[in-house]
């Protein structure tokens, strides 16, 4: 037969050590968020640069096979090179 005399498991942390822990979640928030708002904006930068890149090259592969005569040519894509620096595809969902 069982036996009656089962010891009780604690119901909950005590009140002010969840406020301790919860108080200490928000500070790592807070240290995640500001990490990750300081990459973003090297992210942006360097996406700028890159794309600015992808234009300088294109222009002189079109000079390089004769495509275009001039080494100041326009580049006027025929294609999307739009970048979206605010590009979330969580938002898609």
């Amino acid at each position: 037969m069982a036996s009656s005399k089962i010891i009780p498991f604690p119901n909950s942390i005590a009140k002010a050590d969840r406020i301790r822990m919860k108080e200490a979640r928000l500070e790592e928030l807070e240290w995640e968020n500001s990490f990750m708002h300081h990459e973003k904006n090297e992210l942006s930068k360097k996406i700028e640069v890159n794309a600015n890149e992808v234009k300088q090259v294109l222009k002189e592969l079109a000079v390089l096979c004769n495509f275009e005569t001039e080494k100041d040519v326009e580049f006027m894509p025929d294609f999307d090179i739009d970048f979206d620096l605010n590009f979330n595809p969580e938002e898609d969902k």
